[in-house]
């Protein structure tokens, strides 16, 4: 076996093709990394749509908006608007003397006067473009569930934005005026009119709602994935993520379908089956038939402590008409850690799960557990109740497992 340093440039640089599948609350922008989104194009529409949906609320397009939106509501365009008027003890803008002779006939006043005052108001083309375009921000914000985010990151992020978003839009200018989607001459009298350099970013955020949302358009779609991609923030998550792509490649190594490309946001990672056998993968997730009757669980219930969960990184779980078998499966590694410090760091958590998981585990026998250490050239062995391996021999151990 041999150590390798783990850099997280290069991690991303090894999964640029599947890394920004993994969403998370707590994702960062990296700037300095090329990525490929080419598998956008085989993607459930549903998910497309939700990666569209982060990619709009972060675009920079919103973020110069939103803080252009101080500036924009002292200079909002408005038109003038004539209200007519019946009063005999005022008189405000031109008099209508044939209104008024009527009105004085039908309630005998001698001094009621019908007028038309005029009245500013915002109901423009172009508010009613920027009322539109907020409240493209604020669906499409909410529809991705991370603006009740508590995490750092982009959630965060996506949380300021909507409220931004939320604030401007019940302004009182813009409160009444309706956000209908604009037509397209509407947009380009917007586009091509006198205040078309101070309403810019607004017409350059509605452009790329429509392209990424109302159009669903993958190819742009792919290219702001590629331009402003969201990456896992934590070392220890990407680590968990390329050793996530090692067992799937393993998994189809050893005979299991590929799956569809799809976005990786829960707890269920891969599912597939090969004749009357299925299999299921889950990441930072303990299923409830393996946690059942949980040691880790009833001591901490015993003695009256709030109940934390014992979540392995990845289990493994095989059914079919002879029962169901599982493999629980820990991630160790680090930028300076040896190899062998991380596989015995796995041996020691797996040995842990083993007692913890006792009543699910020791039924079916050995081997239970499979340790990933980052590194290189560390061959499984079965003649244990744990296999440990790297992430270049992960198809050899699950040939040694039996999965």
């Amino acid at each position: 076996m041999r150590s390798k340093a783990w850099i997280r440039s290069e991690a991303i640089q090894r999964l640029r093709a599947d890394v920004w599948r993994v969403l998370s609350e707590a994702s960062r922008t990296d700037d300095d990394v090329a990525l490929a989104a080419s598998a956008l194009l085989q993607m459930p529409a549903s998910d497309v749509r939700t990666l569209a949906q982060l990619q709009f609320v972060l675009s920079e397009p919103v973020g110069r908006l939103l803080d252009d939106m101080p500036r924009l509501m002292r200079r909002l365009t408005t038109t003038t608007v004539q209200e007519t008027e019946a009063a005999a003890d005022r008189v405000r803008g031109p008099v209508r003397w044939v209104e008024t002779f009527s009105a004085r006939a039908v309630s005998g006043l001698p001094h009621m006067y019908v007028t038309a005052p005029a009245r500013r108001a915002f109901h423009t083309p172009e508010n009613e473009l920027l009322a539109f375009t907020l409240d493209a921000i604020l669906d499409a914000g909410r529809a991705t569930q991370w603006h009740v985010s508590t995490r750092q990151g982009a959630g965060a992020q996506v949380r300021q934005r909507v409220s931004d978003a939320s604030r401007w839009r019940h302004a009182r200018p813009l409160a009444d005026i309706s956000g209908l989607e604009p037509s397209p001459r509407r947009l380009s009298r917007v586009r091509t009119g006198r205040a078309s350099k101070r309403y810019a970013s607004v017409v350059e955020t509605c452009d790329l709602y429509l392209a990424l949302l109302k159009r669903l358009d993958r190819e742009a779609i792919r290219q702001a994935i590629e331009d402003h991609a969201l990456v896992v923030a934590s070392n220890d998550a990407l680590l968990e993520i390329e050793c996530l792509f090692a067992l799937i490649d393993g998994l189809v190594e050893v005979g299991w379908k590929r799956p569809r490309p799809r976005l990786l946001r829960n707890a269920l990672l891969f599912e597939s089956r090969m004749g009357d056998r299925r299999l299921t993968l889950h990441y930072q997730s303990a299923p409830q038939d393996l946690t059942a009757g949980s040691r880790y669980r009833s001591v901490q219930d015993a003695h009256g402590i709030p109940v934390g969960q014992l979540r392995p990184d990845f289990v493994l779980t095989t059914s079919d008409s002879q029962g169901v078998r599982r493999i629980v499966v820990e991630v160790k590694g680090g930028p300076k850690r040896r190899i062998s410090d991380s596989a015995r760091a796995a041996l020691s958590d797996l040995l842990a799960y083993r007692r913890a998981f006792g009543p699910a585990l020791g039924p079916q026998g050995a081997p239970y557990g499979l340790g990933i250490a980052w590194g290189e050239q560390l061959e499984p062995s079965d003649q244990s109740e744990i296999l440990l391996c790297s992430p270049d021999t992960v198809g050899r151990a699950l040939a040694l497992l039996d999965i």
